[in-house]
């Protein structure tokens, strides 16, 4: 009964508007010399008049439709977007590590799909690398290398939308494969990263301090401004890492491969940071 009501409702609008249209509009717009007129020219005046009232709404009618048809849109793709996300979120929380790695790749799919989400869904792979507990000793699960190597993955920035800082804090990813990753300004702090691949990298500005990157592979990373308070870093190949205005305060570089006095003079360190024999003179300069 209801939709009966509005449909007559909507019927009788419609008529009421081309009444108008066509009837009083048109005569206001004639004026009253169109009455002075014999019957043809006021026939032909205000059949003009009529056809580009027709013309003008119908453009407008156009427009009113593809307004409805772009919105329509993009409230189907939030919507989808919404379920995509939740779903793979709950499968994040699975004991089954199959389903955990379906989780994280759906995430990943998100990412491509929807760079403007790609803070909301970083921060939530993230998350789930955070709350894994995984000894050195271990070999890296596959929902957290599916998680790393999507992080790995080149994404697409939207213009004027600030990327927020990866929070990786206290992660514990020995011996992954983060070649190349793209983290600038990373929180990292405390993290294990033994024997992890870091090779061209990009974590300047990150927040590396007190992390352990024992026999690390850090060649070719830019690590500009990145702090390295404390890190250990003994073993750690930093052949052509970029170290300029690193804070390498207390950090232990001791039997590192590739350091050159030119990357500690470019860096901050001071009385406690532990510099392999043969360049403690970089320290003075």
């Amino acid at each position: 009964m209801r939709r009966w009501l509005i449909g007559c409702g909507l019927v009788i609008v419609t008529l009421v508007t081309v009444w108008f249209l066509f009837g009083p509009l048109t005569s206001w717009i004639a004026g009253t010399e169109v009455t002075r007129m014999d019957t043809k020219d006021r026939f032909a005046a205000t059949s003009t008049i009529r056809t580009q009232i027709g013309s003008l709404f119908g453009g407008l009618a156009v427009a009113g439709g593809l307004f409805y048809t772009a919105r329509r849109y993009f409230l189907d793709r939030d919507r989808q977007f919404t379920e995509r996300f939740t779903a793979a979120v709950e499968h994040l929380g699975s004991e089954n590590v199959t389903v955990r790695a379906g989780g994280v790749a759906a995430l990943d799919r998100i990412l491509r799909d929807s760079p403007a989400d790609r803070n909301r869904v970083l921060d939530r792979i993230a998350g789930f690398l955070r709350q894994q507990t995984i000894r050195v000793s271990e070999p890296l699960p596959d929902d957290v290398m599916v998680a790393v190597a999507a992080l790995r993955v080149p994404r697409k920035r939207i213009r004027g939308t600030a990327e927020e800082p990866l929070n990786l804090t206290a992660v514990r990813l020995p011996g992954a494969d983060m070649r190349r990753t793209a983290m600038p300004t990373a929180l990292l702090a405390k993290a294990e990263l033994r024997e992890a691949d870091l090779s061209g990298a990009n974590l300047a500005g990150a927040k590396l301090d007190g992390s352990t990157l024992i026999n690390a592979n850090l060649a070719g990373a830019d690590l500009t401004a990145a702090s390295l308070a404390g890190a250990r870093l003994s073993g750690a190949n930093l052949t052509d890492a970029v170290l300029a205005d690193a804070d390498l305060s207390e950090a232990d570089l001791t039997k590192t491969i590739g350091l050159t006095t030119e990357q500690i003079a470019s860096a901050r360190v001071d009385d406690k940071t532990r510099i392999p024999a043969g360049l403690t003179e970089a320290r003075a300069t």
